[in-house]
């Protein structure tokens, strides 16, 4: 019987990173949900974590495959619903005014991560290539591991995982200002690692 490698195994994850959330009860408190979601994707890395940890990359391709469209997309979904939660717990305390000014506040602290990541931003902007060597591959001696394990880390696959989370964060903002009133969303999941990669090519461990 054939080995499931990693990316088989990553993509078993994220079906069942789906399930979990689309089985969340609707009826529940929006904060409880959202604890249960970073509970889950928590989980979910830890599981990514253990199996990469003994597995061994079949092909520098693969570990690029790994450190630039999987792990990222695990890691994104865990920063962003993090501050969505930070979001909306301020919120339950605070008046409209409030909720607003903190809101723009939020954007500008993005806009700054932006500029001071603005070479790697631009590199995936661009859909460039030619660096992923060094950005996705464990071979980078010098990078400063973001996950605190260079086993698991390249440095820059958090980067871009923060990156994505970011864009998000950002659209989520963007719509919360556009509703006068600033009632509660519903907040919502695709569970598609396409449609987040697409997203930062299009202008959109954990701890």
């Amino acid at each position: 019987m054939k080995s499931m490698n990693i990316i088989e195994f990553s993509e078993n994850l994220e079906a069942k990173m789906k399930q979990e959330l689309d089985n969340l009860n609707a009826d529940q408190d929006e904060l409880v949900k959202l604890g249960k979601t970073l509970t889950s994707i928590r989980t979910l890395i830890s599981d990514l974590k253990a199996f990469a940890r003994s597995y061994k990359f079949q092909s520098q391709t693969e570990e690029i495959q790994f450190f630039k469209e999987v792990k990222p997309v695990f890691l994104c979904q865990y920063f962003y619903y993090k501050k969505i939660f930070a979001i909306r717990l301020f919120d339950s305390f605070k008046d409209v005014k409030s909720r607003q000014a903190n809101y723009y506040m939020l954007l500008q602290q993005l806009e700054k991560s932006v500029a001071k990541n603005l070479v790697f931003y631009e590199y995936f902007m661009s859909g460039n290539t030619f660096m992923d060597q060094h950005y996705f591959t464990r071979d980078n001696k010098n990078h400063m591991s973001l996950d605190r394990d260079e086993n698991f880390s390249t440095g820059y696959d958090t980067k871009l995982a923060k990156i994505l989370a970011s864009e998000l964060v950002k659209n989520y903002i963007f719509k919360r200002l556009d509703q006068t009133d600033l009632m509660q969303p519903e907040l919502t999941w695709t569970g598609s690692k396409t449609d987040l990669i697409e997203l930062i090519y299009a202008l959109h461990a954990t701890d």
